[in-house]
């Protein structure tokens, strides 16, 4: 899911959240934009999603309470449609912050729609104010900055005992993977969140397509200590 929603915006395509009307099982095309589908929701199953599609259109959340049979639509499959914006229509997030709106996305359907991208918004400014490479074989054993989102995070104890992360990158469509060995894990864990826009500086490995990290930021925190200068 994470992949198909990168490569549309990587073209330009907007995604769309699950909505409890419009989204079909999966993902579908309309005008140029793409509809989230509801089984990629979590806790949304296909016995739940074509519950769903047979007894809609819904008219309000008490319509939709009134009339799921709730053997095939439980009160987890509720929430979750909630949480990630399905119900949005009827406001039934109103009461959220948008981080609060953000992170129930980013658990529940791997994104958030809600929440511009930091890349997005600071990627011109980041790109005339810092010397951003994109990796290749050219800059093997150099070090060298990158930005992109965080898509996934993954953090392991080798043979020797000491704590490590692979981080995956995305980038202008091309995804590369970022090695933090135990210090720098130590001094940058909390950025090492899936969605965050970041510029990480490192020492690029050609061969296996991965960074190894010496100093990393958030793209926000990098943009608002430009601006500050």
């Amino acid at each position: 899911i994470s992949a198909t929603v990168r490569e549309a915006r990587a073209m330009s395509i907007e995604v769309l959240p699950p909505d409890i009307n419009d989204s079909r099982d999966s993902f579908v095309l309309i005008d140029n934009t793409i509809r989230f589908g509801l089984r990629g929701v979590k806790n949304v199953g296909q016995v739940a999603t074509e519950h769903l599609v047979e007894l809609r259109p819904f008219s309000s959340l008490s319509d939709f309470d009134e009339r799921i049979t709730k053997k095939k639509c439980n009160s987890k499959v509720r929430n979750s449609l909630i949480g990630c914006g399905a119900f949005d229509r009827w406001g039934c997030r109103d009461e959220l912050s948008p981080d609060e709106k953000a992170d129930l996305e980013l658990e529940l359907i791997g994104f958030a729609p809600s929440r511009q991208s930091d890349l997005a918004v600071y990627r011109q400014f980041i790109e005339e104010e810092c010397d951003i490479q994109t990796p290749s074989d050219e800059l093997d054993g150099q070090k060298i900055n990158i930005c992109g989102e965080i898509t996934d995070v993954r953090k392991i104890k080798n043979k020797q005992g000491y704590n490590m992360a692979f981080v995956k990158l995305w980038y202008e469509g091309q995804e590369f993977e970022a090695v933090f060995w135990q210090d720098q894990l130590a001094n940058f864990s909390d950025l090492l969140i899936p969605g965050l826009s970041v510029l990480m500086s490192g020492k690029w490995q050609a061969e296996r397509n991965s960074l190894r990290v010496y100093d990393m930021m958030s793209v926000r925190g990098l943009a608002s200590r430009l601006l500050d200068e």
